[in-house]
């Protein structure tokens, strides 16, 4: 089983609550979903996002947002990597150059143009504008404002590099 730690020394239980990525490389069995979340909800820990991506070689990338203290998630991600099918587990939070999110937002031409991010995809169907952004999980929020400011519909997802 092969782990990778960005952690020196064991965290401190006093280190502040706040936004962590974490990510788990799996093989692809039909259980591994149920634990994982399963290590969450009995700390409970509600995860904000479970992203899975799924590779050519039988196995999965999953990556989970929660918010929680630094002690705590070391204690998760040390219990996620003892079982089985797990590959490999470790806290990404500080690798945010490989987490993305994608979003997906219907829009009128005039509306969107004035926003800061270029598209990398834009459909026009039936007068509307179907767009796709990849943003940089460092970027995202000032997107999501302008989204949520002119009342857009749109989708979001979280993307991986790793």
């Amino acid at each position: 089983m092969n782990t990778h730690s960005i952690y020196s020394d064991k965290p401190t239980a006093t280190e502040n609550k706040s936004t962590r990525y974490i990510y788990i490389k799996v093989k692809n069995v039909s259980w591994i979903v149920n634990r994982i979340s399963s290590l969450f909800r009995r700390r409970r820990y509600s995860l904000q996002e479970f992203s899975v991506d799924f590779n050519n070689d039988n196995t999965s990338n999953i990556v989970i947002v929660v918010d929680g203290e630094l002690f705590d998630i070391w204690q998760i991600v040390n219990q996620i990597t003892k079982i089985y099918d797990v590959l490999e587990a470790y806290d990404a939070t500080y690798q945010k150059e490989m987490l993305y999110y994608s979003y997906f937002v219907d829009s009128e031409y005039e509306k969107i143009k004035w926003c800061s991010f270029s598209p990398i995809k834009a459909i026009k169907m039936d007068n509307i504008y179907k767009l796709i952004y990849h943003i940089n999980v460092t970027e995202r929020q000032e997107l999501q404002d302008f989204l949520d400011k002119n009342w857009f519909t749109y989708k979001e997802r979280l993307t991986t590099l790793f």
